[in-house]
């Protein structure tokens, strides 16, 4: 994460970073294993909370990060391809968590809005709306001949594929924690698919 400080600040004078443009601001370069549900009060959550085990071992740290990124990848994707069963579902409602994810990331990378609306500010993160309003795009031109009664269909592969972008993406904005609202329909699907198999055994 990369935030704006004076360069007198003790931030900036602990990591010895210089003021090379002149304008009395410089980037200060940090690691953050914190992330917020937007518009709640009291909001913050820190992950390194769930290594206070591990304090002493990154690996271990390591390890935790990389299951809970992939249970979240996983979780989503495969709700985006269970969800694929219905004529353009998967494809309309991956567009519509592409546009809200979109103007997420747009709050986030701007100051005044993340502070109004208690977003977590994520420097620069403005710049991922073009990536996922270019997702955005595919989808509602795919959605034109997905929709009933399809003429095309994208298999596992596309809406795969859909699941672990629309992750990939709340994970890059810190947004992992909104996804059980924001991907709701694929939880769902998830759940009644768990429930059809264990009720049919």
């Amino acid at each position: 994460v990369k935030e704006l400080a004076p360069a007198n600040s003790t931030e900036a004078i602990a990591q010895q970073i210089e003021d090379t443009d002149g304008d009395g601001w410089v980037r200060v370069e940090h690691r953050s294993q914190k992330t917020t549900i937007p518009f709640v009060k009291d909001n913050e959550f820190d992950y390194a909370k769930l290594t206070d085990w591990a304090t002493d071992s990154p690996w271990a740290q390591f390890v935790v990060f990389a299951l809970i990124v992939t249970f979240i990848v996983t979780a989503v994707s495969n709700g985006a391809n269970l969800t694929d069963g219905m004529d353009g579902l998967a494809t309309g409602t991956s567009a519509i968590i592409g546009m809200t994810l979109a103007i997420l990331a747009y709050v986030s990378g701007n100051a005044v809005f993340s502070d109004y609306l208690n977003v977590l500010f994520i420097p620069d993160s403005g710049e991922l709306v073009v990536f996922i309003s270019a997702f955005v795009g595919a989808c509602i031109g795919f959605l034109w001949y997905n929709a009933f009664p399809a003429q095309v269909f994208m298999g596992d592969t596309g809406s795969l594929a859909l699941g672990g972008i629309i992750a990939t993406f709340a994970i890059a904005i810190r947004k992992e924690l909104l996804i059980p609202v924001l991907c709701g329909i694929f939880l769902i699907e998830n759940l009644s698919v768990v429930m059809q198999v264990a009720w049919f055994r």
